[in-house]
């Protein structure tokens, strides 16, 4: 980062049984990212399955990239 100072906090709430509600949070982290503000992703719920390992292969959503980790 280039010390903006600009920040944003992200929590995603959902995983494969809502592939277009889990893959907004990373939508937008990677546009905050392109913008030079920090960001970071909190997952809750369902969401930390996204975390493991071969789990976000199987999350996507038509239109948007596959949530690999």
């Amino acid at each position: 980062m280039s010390g903006t100072g600009k920040k944003l906090l992200i929590i995603g709430t959902h995983a494969e049984e809502s592939p277009d509600k889990a893959t907004i949070p990373f939508v937008i982290g990677n546009a905050a990212f392109a913008m030079e503000t920090e960001a970071v992703v909190i997952l809750q719920s369902t969401a930390v399955y996204i975390a493991m390992k071969g789990y976000a292969d199987m999350c996507m959503q038509q239109g948007f990239r596959p949530l690999r980790t």
